[in-house]
């Protein structure tokens, strides 16, 4: 078996971006509260699609949404996936606005088939980001003086992924994620008292979290002439991340006031679970439709006296292929994404229930060797300015990059 050079070239691109994740990738200020903002899970593709995937087969492209989608893979060639994404925020209270550019690696993932039932896949990922820097002011006890005080955190949960998918019988498959998941989440009160004890006092809190947890799916295809009508779903259970931190209590000059290590309240991820149809027309069109639930309502976050809830998220996206086998034209053999989304935010902030919406688009541009290079952009409104809370708004790009490689063909000489 001999390694393609672009494959060795993407591999070690990918091992030295894997730093990158520990880089924030939010401003959102609601990042504060709880694990963090979550990420939408998916590929490139399916970002384009209003991040639709459970119903969706891993047939040219990695599909993360959904383990069971990797028993459609091609059994002769093996898939390599980095994408990168950058967002471009604008933050708006009923006083002030303000705009941050945050970018990064977004995912990397490896797949190829083990026998021609058997697709397995490794993927590591952001589960969460955390990363926010809030100005306030605190009363000085026993005085009619306030001194300034900044907020700042930074930090996440990542996820290395496991996922094996497999067909069971003609046309129904069953996949299973295994994840490891970590991460820091590093939380800093700056307090400056220049006209009291001359100097700032920082007083920090890092919380390390880890654990693994489970991820069950299935999808079911049903060939009806020119279509195929595919369902899909998935089911994960509460999950429990062990949960230590380190508090740390120092001045601008490096001295240690105080400093302790230990234990505290573990955070949770709620029982969550989805379904989701497509409709497929040969390789021309595919339309899809997803829908998940979160089970926040029982969840007692560690690090936020705010309410949790349930919550929904709806996905909806479409895909079109005007002529795949055409090779004069390019602009035929690409692939067209248009999508919409709603979620949920599990946070009830002063009792505002919030959410976030938006649309997506995206195409991909086929390369030599069935290799993909995927655009993917999204518009998306989340927060609320009820209550004194902050409106969001943002505009990321996603850019992909998909080697797929003949590792099990065999030349046949003549």
């Amino acid at each position: 078996m001999i390694f393609n050079k672009r494959l060795i070239f993407a591999i070690c691109i990918s091992l030295l971006s894997i730093s990158a994740f520990s880089q924030n990738n939010t401003a959102s200020p609601y990042s504060m509260y709880g694990v963090g903002n979550i990420e939408y899970k998916g590929d490139v593709i399916n970002m384009g699609m209003g991040h639709t995937g459970l119903a969706l087969p891993s047939s040219n492209y990695i599909n993360t949404i959904s383990a069971a989608s990797l028993s459609k893979m091609d059994s002769l060639t093996m898939l390599f996936n980095l994408q990168a994404k950058a967002s471009l925020s604008t933050f708006e209270s009923s006083s002030q606005k303000q705009s941050n550019f945050n970018s990064n690696i977004n995912g990397i993932s490896m797949a190829f088939k083990v026998n021609p039932n058997w697709g397995m896949a490794i993927t590591i990922s952001p589960y969460s980001n955390i990363g926010y820097n809030i100005q306030s002011e605190k009363d000085m006890i026993g005085t009619n003086t306030t001194y300034p005080v900044t907020y700042t955190g930074e930090g996440g949960i990542y996820e290395l992924g496991w996922s094996n998918g497999v067909e069971l019988f003609k046309n129904f498959s069953l996949g299973l994620k295994s994840s490891l998941l970590w991460g820091n989440i590093d939380i800093i009160e700056k307090s400056e008292y220049p006209y009291i004890l001359g100097q700032t006092i920082y007083n920090e809190h890092s919380y390390h979290v880890s654990n693994f947890n489970l991820e069950y799916s299935f999808q079911y295809y049903i060939p009806i002439h020119k279509y195929t009508l595919s369902f899909g779903g998935n089911y994960m259970s509460e999950t429990s991340l062990n949960t230590w931190f380190k508090q740390r209590v120092y001045t601008d000059g490096d001295y240690e006031y105080y400093s302790e290590k230990t234990n505290a309240d573990n955070l949770f991820l709620p029982t969550s679970y989805g379904g989701g149809i497509a409709i497929q027309k040969e390789q021309n069109w595919i339309v899809a439709f997803d829908y998940h639930k979160g089970d926040w309502s029982n969840i007692n976050l560690a690090n936020t006296t705010n309410k949790t809830r349930d919550t929904q998220q709806f996905n909806f996206g479409i895909q079109y292929s005007p002529q795949r086998n055409i090779h004069r034209s390019i602009f035929k053999r690409m692939q067209y994404r248009v999508g919409a989304f709603y979620a949920d935010n599990y946070l009830k902030i002063k009792d505002v229930e919030l959410s976030e919406k938006g649309i997506t688009a995206g195409f991909t541009i086929p390369m030599k060797n069935q290799s993909l290079l995927n655009f993917g952009y999204e518009y998306k409104v989340g927060g609320s300015l009820k209550n004194g809370l902050v409106k969001e708004n943002f505009h990321s790009i996603k850019l992909g990059l998909t080697f797929n490689e003949s590792w099990f063909r065999k030349s046949v000489f003549q």
